[in-house]
């Protein structure tokens, strides 16, 4: 399977079982860790086997349950040496297949000079299934000619989201088909 057809296929559990996860897949997510960290800067750690993982506010707001391994995604809070949580991904089997999620459509998102180019709508679409924060989509993409600009919205982790929407646009556009402004 590659990246573009995860996309489409991605979709949201909230509820967990309690196996734990192969040791080929905890290798292979290990390794891929390893990899995250060299390129970001990041200091991504992947916890298994947690039991207290989701057991706040945020959990229930969410309606997490029995999530025992996630992967926390850690960044350097400043100039200093200190560092913040800045995301967790629940990981594991789910009790069910979980649901896909709604998506806006295009035209809420995108402002185009004249009659968007395929590779440009097709950055849309991939845009549209990225994962953000509580499912807000709130970004908004702009094209000039092959020139493109992305911004956030307001709400909690709009920024974030962001960071993640432009690398699904990328992945859908084509790097080779536009330049960022």
């Amino acid at each position: 399977m590659d990246l573009l057809q995860a996309m489409k296929e991605r979709h949201s559990v909230r509820s967990y079982d309690e196996k734990s996860i192969e040791a080929g897949t905890v290798e292979k997510l290990r390794s891929f860790i390893k990899e995250c960290n060299k390129e970001s800067g990041l200091h991504m750690q992947l916890v298994l086997d947690e039991p207290h993982a989701f057991e706040g506010f945020m959990a229930h707001y969410g309606k997490f349950s029995g999530v025992r391994n996630y992967i926390a995604l850690i960044s350097r809070k400043g100039n200093d040496l200190e560092e913040k949580l800045c995301l967790v991904i629940a990981i594991g089997y789910g009790q069910t297949q979980g649901v896909s999620h709604n998506s806006k459509p295009r035209e809420k998102v995108m402002n185009a000079e004249a009659a968007p180019q395929d590779w440009f709508l097709r950055g849309i679409d991939a845009a549209l299934l990225a994962p953000t924060a509580m499912n807000q989509q709130k970004f908004t993409f702009t094209c000039k000619g092959n020139l493109v600009s992305a911004k956030a919205g307001l709400g909690f982790y709009s920024k974030t989201d962001l960071g993640i929407v432009k690398y699904h646009f990328e992945l859908g556009a084509g790097r080779e088909n536009f330049r960022w402004v």
